[in-house]
Protein backbone atom coordinates (compact mmCIF):
# COMPACT_ATOMS: atom_id res chain seq x y z
CA UNK A 1 0.00 0.00 0.00
CA UNK A 2 1.35 3.21 -1.16
CA UNK A 3 1.95 6.23 0.89
CA UNK A 4 -0.27 8.86 -0.92
CA UNK A 5 -3.23 5.99 -0.43
CA UNK A 6 -2.96 5.78 3.28
CA UNK A 7 -2.70 9.31 3.97
CA UNK A 8 -5.47 10.45 1.63
CA UNK A 9 -8.00 7.36 3.62
CA UNK A 10 -7.15 10.30 7.14
CA UNK A 11 -9.58 12.71 8.15
CA UNK A 12 -8.59 16.01 9.05
CA UNK A 13 -9.28 15.01 12.55
CA UNK A 14 -6.87 12.50 12.80
CA UNK A 15 -4.14 14.83 10.94
CA UNK A 16 -4.54 17.49 13.40
CA UNK A 17 -3.90 15.48 16.20
CA UNK A 18 -0.66 14.28 14.43
CA UNK A 19 0.19 17.75 14.47
CA UNK A 20 -0.78 18.49 18.70
CA UNK A 21 2.36 18.69 20.88
CA UNK A 22 2.88 16.60 23.50
CA UNK A 23 1.66 17.51 27.26
CA UNK A 24 4.29 18.78 29.10
CA UNK A 25 4.86 17.76 32.95
CA UNK A 26 4.89 20.81 34.94
CA UNK A 27 8.39 21.62 36.66
CA UNK A 28 9.22 20.73 40.36
CA UNK A 29 10.08 23.79 41.92
CA UNK A 30 12.55 23.75 43.95
CA UNK A 31 13.74 25.83 46.85
CA UNK A 32 16.02 29.50 46.17
CA UNK A 33 19.38 28.27 47.74
CA UNK A 34 21.03 31.89 46.75
CA UNK A 35 24.26 31.99 44.84
CA UNK A 36 27.04 29.18 45.21
CA UNK A 37 29.22 29.61 47.19
CA UNK A 38 32.80 30.27 44.98
CA UNK A 39 36.13 28.44 46.59
CA UNK A 40 38.46 30.86 47.70
CA UNK A 41 42.56 29.89 46.99
CA UNK A 42 44.06 30.80 50.22
CA UNK A 43 47.28 31.57 48.48
CA UNK A 44 45.81 33.96 46.59
CA UNK A 45 43.59 35.66 49.17
CA UNK A 46 46.89 36.26 50.93
CA UNK A 47 48.16 37.84 47.98
CA UNK A 48 45.42 39.99 47.58
CA UNK A 49 45.11 41.05 51.26
CA UNK A 50 49.12 42.17 50.85
CA UNK A 51 48.76 44.28 48.24
CA UNK A 52 45.47 45.47 48.61
CA UNK A 53 46.48 48.74 49.92
CA UNK A 54 48.83 49.28 46.84
CA UNK A 55 46.06 48.34 44.05
CA UNK A 56 43.76 50.57 46.08
CA UNK A 57 46.10 53.47 46.51
CA UNK A 58 47.28 53.33 42.57
CA UNK A 59 44.08 54.99 41.23
CA UNK A 60 43.42 58.58 43.34
CA UNK A 61 40.33 58.81 44.58
CA UNK A 62 38.03 61.71 43.76
CA UNK A 63 34.75 63.47 45.10
CA UNK A 64 32.50 64.72 42.92
CA UNK A 65 33.30 68.30 43.94
CA UNK A 66 37.10 67.77 43.29
CA UNK A 67 35.96 66.18 40.19
CA UNK A 68 33.96 69.38 39.40
CA UNK A 69 37.31 71.53 40.01
CA UNK A 70 39.69 69.54 37.56
CA UNK A 71 36.91 69.84 34.59
CA UNK A 72 36.03 73.62 33.64
CA UNK A 73 32.75 73.76 31.92
CA UNK A 74 34.40 74.75 28.44
CA UNK A 75 36.48 71.45 28.93
CA UNK A 76 33.23 69.19 29.80
CA UNK A 77 31.19 70.87 26.25
CA UNK A 78 34.50 69.90 24.17
CA UNK A 79 34.77 66.08 25.88
CA UNK A 80 30.94 66.01 24.71
CA UNK A 81 31.54 67.61 21.27
CA UNK A 82 34.27 65.13 20.63
CA UNK A 83 32.06 62.43 22.46
CA UNK A 84 29.38 62.79 19.90
CA UNK A 85 31.72 63.60 16.67
CA UNK A 86 33.64 60.02 17.77
CA UNK A 87 30.13 58.10 18.19
CA UNK A 88 28.56 59.81 14.58
CA UNK A 89 32.25 58.32 12.83
CA UNK A 90 31.62 55.06 14.50
CA UNK A 91 27.94 55.02 13.26
CA UNK A 92 29.45 55.61 10.05
CA UNK A 93 31.60 53.90 9.58
CA UNK A 94 29.30 50.63 10.87
CA UNK A 95 26.81 51.64 8.31
CA UNK A 96 29.74 51.50 5.34
CA UNK A 97 30.36 48.15 6.55
CA UNK A 98 27.25 47.27 6.53
CA UNK A 99 26.49 48.50 3.03
CA UNK A 100 29.67 46.66 1.65
CA UNK A 101 28.62 43.38 3.25
CA UNK A 102 25.08 43.81 1.80
CA UNK A 103 26.36 44.73 -1.70
CA UNK A 104 28.64 41.82 -1.72
CA UNK A 105 25.78 39.79 -0.81
CA UNK A 106 23.67 41.13 -3.01
CA UNK A 107 25.98 40.78 -6.31
CA UNK A 108 26.70 37.09 -5.04
CA UNK A 109 23.03 36.51 -5.66
CA UNK A 110 22.61 38.33 -8.57
CA UNK A 111 25.59 36.11 -10.31
CA UNK A 112 23.89 32.66 -9.25
CA UNK A 113 20.89 34.00 -11.08
CA UNK A 114 22.60 34.75 -13.91
CA UNK A 115 24.12 31.43 -14.51
CA UNK A 116 22.05 28.62 -16.23
CA UNK A 117 19.28 26.75 -15.11
CA UNK A 118 21.14 22.84 -14.30
CA UNK A 119 24.27 21.63 -12.30
CA UNK A 120 26.36 24.53 -12.21
CA UNK A 121 23.30 26.82 -10.11
CA UNK A 122 22.72 24.00 -8.19
CA UNK A 123 26.19 23.58 -7.08
CA UNK A 124 26.47 27.38 -6.85
CA UNK A 125 23.95 27.30 -4.55
CA UNK A 126 24.49 24.43 -2.10
CA UNK A 127 26.13 26.09 0.82
CA UNK A 128 29.97 25.16 1.53
CA UNK A 129 30.28 24.32 4.93
CA UNK A 130 33.80 23.03 5.11
CA UNK A 131 36.10 23.99 7.60
CA UNK A 132 38.89 25.95 7.88
CA UNK A 133 42.53 23.58 7.91
CA UNK A 134 43.39 24.00 11.50
CA UNK A 135 47.23 24.47 10.68
CA UNK A 136 46.12 27.91 8.43
CA UNK A 137 48.91 30.44 9.11
CA UNK A 138 48.37 33.70 10.51
CA UNK A 139 49.57 36.79 8.99
CA UNK A 140 50.55 38.45 12.63
CA UNK A 141 52.63 35.42 13.16
CA UNK A 142 55.50 36.24 10.63
CA UNK A 143 55.36 39.96 11.57
CA UNK A 144 58.99 40.69 12.26
CA UNK A 145 59.72 41.91 16.12
CA UNK A 146 60.51 46.03 16.64
CA UNK A 147 64.13 46.31 17.36
CA UNK A 148 64.51 47.68 21.20
CA UNK A 149 60.81 47.62 21.91
CA UNK A 150 61.47 44.98 24.48
CA UNK A 151 64.23 46.28 26.15
CA UNK A 152 62.89 49.42 26.22
CA UNK A 153 59.97 48.50 27.54
CA UNK A 154 61.75 46.38 30.29
CA UNK A 155 63.93 49.56 31.33
CA UNK A 156 60.48 51.39 32.10
CA UNK A 157 58.82 49.10 34.10
CA UNK A 158 62.11 48.18 36.34
CA UNK A 159 62.21 52.01 36.77
CA UNK A 160 58.53 52.27 37.75
CA UNK A 161 59.02 49.35 40.38
CA UNK A 162 62.48 50.83 41.71
CA UNK A 163 61.07 54.08 41.85
CA UNK A 164 63.81 55.90 39.65
CA UNK A 165 63.42 57.69 36.60
CA UNK A 166 62.47 61.59 35.81
CA UNK A 167 59.08 61.40 37.20
CA UNK A 168 57.57 59.91 34.54
CA UNK A 169 54.09 58.38 33.88
CA UNK A 170 54.87 55.08 35.66
CA UNK A 171 57.33 56.18 38.45
CA UNK A 172 54.36 56.28 41.27
CA UNK A 173 54.49 51.96 40.78
CA UNK A 174 53.79 49.01 38.38
CA UNK A 175 50.56 49.72 36.19
CA UNK A 176 49.22 47.84 33.76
Amino acid sequence: MAWETVASSWTSTQVRHMAKAAKKKQPVKKKAQGAPKAEVNPRMKAAVEQYKDMLFGAVPRLTKEQMAENISEEELKEFQLRAAEYSRKKMAQHRAFQKDINNKIRHKRAAIAALPPGYLRDHAETPDNTLFPLKRRLPGWDTPAIEGYYEEKQRAMEEAVMGGGDGAIGSAGPSR
